[in-house]
């Protein structure tokens, strides 16, 4: 290629590598007994004649069988420069995937004690990431611009029941920790929307002129119902990860 004047450099990469991840605590493989340090922890100390004596108890559930998380990143790229290297880039494709996610199992509140942690889940998140940069010399005076852009898309491939935690959801199919919320619909006016709006079930305050209403989505039988219920009544929204990233890099240097 050296009978292209124009091309200075032309690069095509490729790369995939693994990495574990155990940052989970201590000891989540081991069967352990919390013992009471009386008189402070009062939920494990027992009374007998009158007085407390010290008590032991299995506050969690172990699983032996947990091994590392892992997250496996395949990455393809082009790096080039023209024109005497005046104009200079890459371009990357990456896929990033995390299998055999380390959390908690998804149990009932009536189990009475903490869940196992497990291997379950698959995170992917998938993208592309563009630089592009041109530098120049103009008498004693010298420049370079340089800008980058990222995009990418999370998503929860597998991940078992939905779970809510707060604002965030987390459910196949959608980014990690997606919004979870009430929906805007304006702002009351006055107070005769106020009394004609739907009734919020979540609070015992009352809607006030120059508060936000929200949209009455659903009730129990699928069909809005005149009350805003944070059962029924949350969507999913986006914006837990940002579309893209950008930067813009200038400098210029004298002599």
């Amino acid at each position: 290629m050296k009978g292209i004047a124009w091309l200075d450099e032309l690069k095509i990469r490729g790369s995939w590598g693994q990495l574990g991840n155990q940052n989970i605590g201590n000891y989540p493989y081991q069967d352990i007994l919390n013992i009471s340090t009386a008189p402070d922890d009062e939920t494990l100390d027992y009374s007998f004649g009158g007085s407390l004596a010290q008590g032991i108890s299995r506050r969690s559930i172990n699983n032996s069988n947990i091994k590392w998380e892992t997250t496996t990143v395949t990455d393809f790229g082009l790096d080039f420069a023209l024109f005497n290297a005046k104009l200079t880039g890459s371009v990357d494709w990456y896929k990033k995937t995390t299998k055999d996610i380390l959390r908690s199992l998804q149990v009932p509140d009536h189990i009475g004690i903490n869940a196992p942690t497990i291997n379950d889940g698959i995170l992917e998140n998938t993208g592309w990431e563009f630089i592009l940069g041109h530098r120049n010399k103009v008498g004693a005076f010298s420049y370079t611009i340089s800008a980058n852009l990222e995009t990418y898309r999370n998503k929860l491939i597998r991940f078992g029941a939905r779970e809510i935690s707060g604002v965030n959801i987390r459910q196949e199919g959608l980014p990690y920790n997606t919004y979870y919320i009430l929906l805007q619909d304006g702002i009351y006016q006055n107070q005769a929307e106020v009394d004609n709006g739907p009734t919020p079930s979540y609070t015992s305050i009352a809607p006030k002129p120059g508060d936000l209403k929200y949209k009455d989505i659903s009730g129990p039988n699928g069909v809005p119902d005149g009350r805003i219920d944070l059962t029924y009544d949350r969507a999913t929204v986006g914006g837990v990860f940002p579309k893209f990233n950008y930067g813009m890099n200038l400098s210029v240097s004298y002599n």
